[in-house]
């Protein structure tokens, strides 16, 4: 919980939400220095400009005491310095001080302090306080767990654009949980998702068109989301494909590609998937049974390279 708490907060630390062009030269600088990685830097140049009531940049210093990022690691005055930024109205402030709150740094864990900064800054449009809020309610860390509740403020989240939001609106519609079940609006809800480059949604599509259980049956629209999600990098689209290219689909519309099979599952391999590895000594293992059929070829043959 703390990681996804940690990747919010870093999330929005790094994008400034104001126009670089708009601001003094002293925050200019102070944005080089921290996106360069020089944290004392970027605190020198914030430093007088927060303490002149930037909000921004106040929220920018609660997150170097919390990170210990060009300073001693410091709790309290992280707090203080989101204290600072929330009562200039900066909603991440908020929900920055809610992560104290829950994890107890510098404080006294307290749920239902977490919970009301929660909800302050996703009432004030804090899209990810919106998400955040749906998944507790789906997980019940901090609350009771409410389906409904957690439709709710994963749809506030994914109609502001939040793709994981997407992602999650999409799941509920396709189970029926805390809304009536709907696969139209599933599929368009994960499709949403999926071109925002989601890799669990363009897999999802790539599993419902290549199952066909709940759309209607479609291998090549399938294997084109298992490409998207691939080519970006995602370890079980890569292994999904290895697999479907190593043993071919039993209506023949995947034939068996050794050589593809060999790309995918070692690109998968490579990042760490065991069942990818194991897939792959098992497909060298086929090939190599497979030559001692044929008699022995040219040391330059294609097929010695790529067979």
């Amino acid at each position: 919980m703390k990681k996804i708490i940690f990747s919010m907060l870093l999330t929005l630390s790094l994008i400034p939400l104001h126009s670089l062009a708009s601001e003094n030269v002293s925050e200019n600088a102070g944005w080089d220095a921290y996106l360069g990685g020089d944290y004392q830097a970027a605190y020198h140049q914030w430093l007088p400009i927060a303490q002149q009531g930037n909000a921004e940049v106040q929220h920018m210093m609660g997150f170097m005491y919390l990170e210990g990022q060009g300073v001693e690691r410091d709790f309290a005055q992280a707090k203080q310095w989101f204290e600072n930024a929330a009562a200039n109205d900066y909603i991440a402030a908020k929900f920055a001080i809610g992560t104290l709150y829950e994890n107890g740094q510098g404080v006294a864990i307290d749920k239902e302090v977490a919970l009301r900064f929660y909800k302050e800054a996703a009432l004030a449009g804090f899209i990810h306080g919106q998400f955040y809020l749906g998944l507790q309610y789906t997980n019940g860390d901090l609350v009771e767990q409410d389906e409904n509740q957690a439709f709710s403020w994963f749809r506030l989240a994914a109609d502001a654009g939040d793709p994981a939001a997407q992602y999650y609106v999409a799941s509920f519609y396709q189970k029926g949980v805390g809304v009536v079940q709907n696969i139209e609006s599933a599929l368009e809800w994960f499709q949403q998702a999926a071109n925002q480059n989601l890799a669990d949604a363009q897999i999802e599509l790539g599993k419902l068109y290549f199952e066909g259980n709940q759309v209607t049956q479609d291998t090549f629209l399938a294997m084109e989301w298992f490409f998207r999600a691939a080519a970006n990098g995602d370890i079980e689209a890569q292994y999904t494909l290895g697999r479907l290219y190593s043993e071919g689909s039993e209506s023949g519309d995947i034939l068996r590609n050794p050589h593809l099979a060999n790309k995918w599952l070692r690109l998968a391999t490579d990042q760490g998937h065991a069942l990818a590895r194991n897939e792959l000594e098992n497909l060298k293992r086929i090939q190599a049974n497979n030559r001692k059929k044929y008699p022995p070829l040219l040391r330059n043959s294609l097929y010695n390279r790529y067979g």
